[in-house]
């Protein structure tokens, strides 16, 4: 469960889903549109309205493929000109600026509607008619064609402005900042990663009842991204046994070194599974979200010979 919530969170902080999410969207709004103008009778708005939906078949065609290629275009530039301002940025402060770009949800909506805008074009294109064909012009969904573009417009002005206001060094620190004191506020509060006997001498003395500690060695090459507590301890007590933490998140591990050990318990192959399945490991620190380690329920829990604790 630990490592689904984790693809799903670097699957939202991803560039992609999102402006995916709202194409289709779009797509299903153009559909939609076009199929109204049929079953709810339609077909006089042009008539009833001439200024608003009167536009024939070639000027319905002009006005969508100025929309769509204007959408396309606006994307590109504009898209292509914030990565190089971002590229510069980052070079003066820091690479971060590059990965919260990426998982802003802001950016991500404007390139979603642009592209959006886009792709309900094409649909609609697509269904116009006139002359030997038979006349065919949705002109509601032209008409929100249109209403379309002057919202993408809205977004491209904000986007200018957001992305002016992200860059500025006050908004680097305070987005830093604000990553790290949650972090904090995360991983600080004692059950994973402090010992669980105070007295020292206490300790080497259940060290020395228990045996050795007996390393389980990584299946996977790559950062700790996060660790589930839960499945630690629940192994712990399965072994009846003492796991020590050998690497925390955002320290890089390597297939076959120690990622925890065991005192008290023979590792046995089912165990090391256990132990590798509590760790997600991947190609960045801490993931697309930065989040890490992941407490109990009941962060105060102490079991006797079932203990997790970060040498």
């Amino acid at each position: 469960m630990e490592k689904l919530r984790l693809r799903w969170d670097q699957l939202r902080s991803s560039l992609w889903v999102v402006p995916s999410l709202i194409v289709s969207a779009a797509i299903l709004l153009a559909a939609l549109l076009i199929e109204s103008e049929s079953y709810l009778g339609m077909e006089q708005l042009a008539q009833s309205w001439p200024r608003l939906f009167g536009s024939g078949a070639a000027g319905s065609r002009g006005m969508l493929s100025a929309i769509a290629s204007s959408m396309i275009t606006v994307a590109g530039v504009t898209f292509s000109i914030t990565v190089v301002a971002l590229a510069l940025a980052s070079s003066q402060y820091t690479s971060r600026i590059l990965r919260n770009f990426m998982r802003d949800r802001a950016s991500q909506a404007v390139l979603g509607v642009f592209v959006g805008v886009f792709a309900y074009c094409l649909i609609v294109l697509r269904t116009i008619r006139g002359g030997d064909e038979g006349t065919f012009v949705p002109a509601i969904a032209v008409f929100v064609a249109v209403l379309l573009a002057l919202v993408a417009i809205g977004f491209l002005i904000f986007f200018i402005h957001h992305i002016s206001a992200s860059i500025q060094a006050s908004s680097v620190i305070e987005s830093a900042a604000a990553e790290t004191l949650e972090a904090v506020d995360r991983l600080f509060p004692a059950g994973v990663g402090q010992a669980a006997i105070e007295d020292p001498r206490r300790g080497d003395e259940v060290e020395s009842a228990l045996g050795p500690f007996v390393a389980i060695p990584a299946c996977k090459t790559g950062y700790i991204q996060a660790v589930n507590a839960d499945d630690l301890f629940k192994l712990a007590c399965e072994c009846a046994a003492v796991i020590r933490m050998e690497r925390g998140v955002g320290e890089f591990v390597v297939e076959g070194s120690p990622i925890v050990s065991v005192a008290g318990a023979q590792p046995d192959d089912e165990s090391i599974r256990k132990a590798n399945a509590a760790y997600s490991v991947g190609r960045y620190p801490y993931g697309a979200t930065g989040r890490g380690l992941r407490y109990p329920a009941d962060r105060g829990h102490r079991s006797q010979g079932a203990v997790a604790r970060h040498q």
